[in-house]
């Protein structure tokens, strides 16, 4: 003869469930878990909360370790890349026009690159021509630029919209140096990539650089009403 379910039991079984039904539901189209959830040792979804969240310095690391990683795959020499996050700098542009100030390629680069020109600091490894464009003016080490920052519209904390990759001039916006001429120095960086004592520093330091570059020996300069 079949045992009678108790309510007590009926109701266990209610919850089992509805419980299985909630599980199968956070489950995204891909099998993946949704936002807010990871799976755990033995492959169940639980949620993440902002402590199980690894840090923002954790994230730097992973992704200096993981360039690195790369760098060393394009044939970087293992002697630079002993102290490779020692000579990693930023730096930006510190010509008024937008004309390129390097462009190398070098596996040792971050990115396997240098590409400075313009508005936006790029991340690289001090080489030997980093290096001679830093002393010469054209460069200038910069703090690495704000993650975030905070709207003007809404006040909120957001991801920095000028951060490197997502940031261009426009067209025509700073007029390029014409042949023969000095390059001129001592550009106004963009004040949204780093808080108001860092550009007081930069501004500082922009003070005691030479204000232009004199034109090399031997170049032809253009007779004046040329256009050029």
């Amino acid at each position: 003869m079949a045992e009678a379910s108790t309510p007590a039991e009926g109701s266990s079984t209610s919850s089992s469930s509805s419980s299985s039904s909630s599980t199968t539901a956070k489950k995204n189209g891909n099998g993946a878990p949704p936002v807010g959830f990871a799976l755990n040792a033995a492959g169940q979804e639980v949620a993440v909360t902002a402590e199980d969240a690894p840090s923002q310095a954790d994230l730097d690391k992973e992704a200096v370790e993981r360039e690195k990683a790369l760098s060393r795959q394009r044939g970087a020499p293992e002697d630079q890349l002993k102290d490779w996050e020692d000579k990693l700098l930023w730096v930006h542009s510190n010509r008024k026009d937008d004309r390129t100030v390097i462009y190398e390629v070098d596996p040792i680069h971050p990115g396997g690159q240098a590409f400075v020109g313009g508005e936006g600091p790029d991340h690289v490894y001090r080489t030997a021509a980093i290096e001679q464009l830093l002393q010469s003016g054209e460069l200038i080490e910069v703090p690495e630029p704000s993650k975030t920052w905070t709207n003007p519209e809404t006040g909120e904390e957001e991801p920095n919209p000028f951060y490197p990759d997502q940031n261009y001039s426009q067209a025509g916006d700073i007029p390029p140096a014409m042949p023969g001429q000095p390059v001129q120095l001592g550009r106004k960086l963009n004040p949204n990539l780093w808080d108001e004592g860092q550009m007081q520093e930069i501004t500082r330091r922009q003070q005691y650089m030479p204000s232009y570059r004199p034109v090399p020996a031997g170049v032809i300069v253009p007779p004046a009403g040329s256009g050029f």
